[in-house]
């Protein structure tokens, strides 16, 4: 396949899987209390590509985790809690107490996080290295898309930046050591801090 055929078909899936979702949920064509089955279903879509494409396990992220990788990944999700304490403190956000107890974000927080970093950095990374060749623009691009998906959520004055800076801090972590089920549980703590102190609230 030629090069501009695959920029195409890359252009194609981004443009299905990563934008046109956010923007039917954004513009309420799709109910926003249908955004985590979307979620599914377009997590089904990438997974029939990958096997169409026919990635291996190393492809797609899932390895054994390096010592070196573990406590990169250790010290990344420290540092990023503290990060998400400082700017919740700066911008003076209520702590988000009531999550601890409902039942739905306990049992979904850890799976929607999984999911997104299945999309975002398992999925379109590895297609964004067949476009790009220059690691700053896969890692902006990927951030840009990622920040693209908080549209939904209130307050995105505060939310936005915090995803584009969110998307940055995975992209690169990713990139540096790319381990699909550690940067999944790093980015489920983050969400679960981040939601506890009252960011992306629908």
């Amino acid at each position: 396949m030629d090069t501009s055929t695959i920029r195409q078909k890359v252009f194609i899936e981004t443009l299905l899987i990563f934008l046109l979702p956010v923007l039917l949920l954004y513009f309420g064509i799709i109910p926003i209390e249908f955004r985590f089955p979307l979620l599914g279903v377009l997590v089904c879509a990438i997974i029939v590509i990958v096997f169409r494409e026919k990635w291996g396990l190393k492809d797609f992220g899932i390895q054994v985790p390096t010592r070196r990788q573990i406590f990169l990944y250790i010290g990344a999700t420290v540092l990023g809690f503290f990060s998400l304490l400082y700017y919740a403190v700066l911008i003076g956000t209520p702590l988000n107490a009531q999550v601890l107890t409902s039942k739905w974000f306990l049992l979904t927080f850890f799976p929607v996080s999984a999911l997104q970093e299945v999309a975002y950095r398992g999925f379109l990374m590895p297609m964004l290295k067949k476009v790009f060749t220059d690691r700053m623009t896969i890692i902006l691009v990927n951030a840009a898309l990622f920040t693209v998906l908080h549209i939904i959520f209130k307050d995105p004055v505060a939310i936005l930046p915090l995803s584009f800076i969110a998307g940055l801090f995975f992209s690169v972590l990713y990139m540096r050591a790319p381990n699909l089920i550690l940067i999944s549980i790093c980015h489920a703590i983050l969400n679960f801090f981040a939601i506890l102190f009252g960011f992306f609230l629908v």
